[in-house]
């Protein structure tokens, strides 16, 4: 394999996302590698760049192969094994299907935590403030409803408490009545058998003249 060769292969099926990423490590792998010149290992083994400058130029190729092949084998492990591929065609299907405005500006991390925890949780609270207003709503409105429900209570007590007294009234003029009538019954009685006549009333008692 040749010092420029590139290990991540782009495909035609994959997708715009997965071809550029793999491009950008492609890219980015080669530019640190590009940075291991003949002149830094110089400056490393100075005794061999004077007197053995080609063995010294196969130790860096060497060197360098073995990184770069170390280095292409663990991000093609990250994306093959750990399944980068997926979640990004994921993306570019929401992108492909959103309907919003295009150049809005999407929300990023500020970098500082308190605030970004702060607008995280701002979307939270809202939900539960207005949780708890509508809870505090129905509450309200049973707490109306038990209220209506005592005055309601209340009214009929009264009304019953007037139609007991209206009843006990009658029940006491009726005993009345009724306690009367014994007392002449008995009057009657006794005077039909001490006396064997019918006597008014008014007179056993002690009423005529």
């Amino acid at each position: 394999m040749s010092e420029k060769a590139k290990e991540l292969k782009t495909g035609e099926t994959e997708g715009a996302r997965v071809r550029a990423l793999k491009e950008a490590l492609n890219h980015s792998v080669e530019k640190v590698l590009g940075g291991w010149k003949a002149s830094l290992f110089a400056k490393c083994f100075p005794s061999l760049a004077t007197d053995n400058e080609a063995v010294l130029e196969s130790i860096r190729l060497s060197v360098v192969e073995a990184v770069r092949r170390a280095i292409y084998e663990d991000l093609i492990g990250i994306i093959e094994e750990e399944g980068v591929a997926g979640p990004l065609e994921e993306l570019s299907a929401l992108v492909k299907n959103y309907a919003g405005p295009k150049y809005a500006k999407a929300w990023r991390p500020s970098g500082d935590p308190v605030a970004d925890s702060r607008a995280h949780d701002a979307k939270f609270l809202q939900h539960e403030k207005q949780r708890l207003l509508e809870s505090l709503e129905s509450h309200r409105k049973s707490s109306e409803e038990l209220l209506q429900h005592v005055k309601s209570g209340r009214k009929k007590c009264r009304e019953n408490q007037k139609e007991i007294q209206s009843r006990l009234s009658a029940l006491k003029e009726l005993s009345d009545v009724c306690g009367r009538l014994q007392k002449e019954k008995r009057i009657a009685f006794c005077n039909n058998m001490f006396f064997g006549v019918d006597i008014p009333h008014d007179v056993a008692e002690g009423n005529a003249v």
